[in-house]
């Protein structure tokens, strides 16, 4: 997660280093990064079965990555509400 923060590969630059790139990596982590049991036919974890892909959309939505997605939207919106903003100032 820290390198999606630092890198911010899908962020426009004005974006990487800001509690709102913060909230994207975590988020990021949770939906594509997290591991879901079952994802992958093959050891080398090339391929993908059709059950692991609704594996990781039932974590995305109600399982460890909803959880998570929850858990960076609470720490922005706490952020926030302490006074940071979502371009770092």
């Amino acid at each position: 997660m820290q390198e999606l923060y630092a890198s911010g590969d899908d962020l426009a630059p004005l974006f990487q280093g800001t509690m709102w790139g913060a909230y994207n990596a975590a988020t990021n982590y949770a939906n594509h990064g997290l591991t879901v049991r079952g994802e992958y036919t093959d050891k080398e974890k090339t391929q993908v079965s059709p059950e692991g892909r609704a594996r990781r959309a039932a974590s995305t939505m109600f399982g460890a990555g909803a959880k998570m997605n929850d858990a960076a939207l609470a720490v922005a919106t706490q952020c926030v509400k302490e006074g940071f903003d979502f371009l770092g100032a």
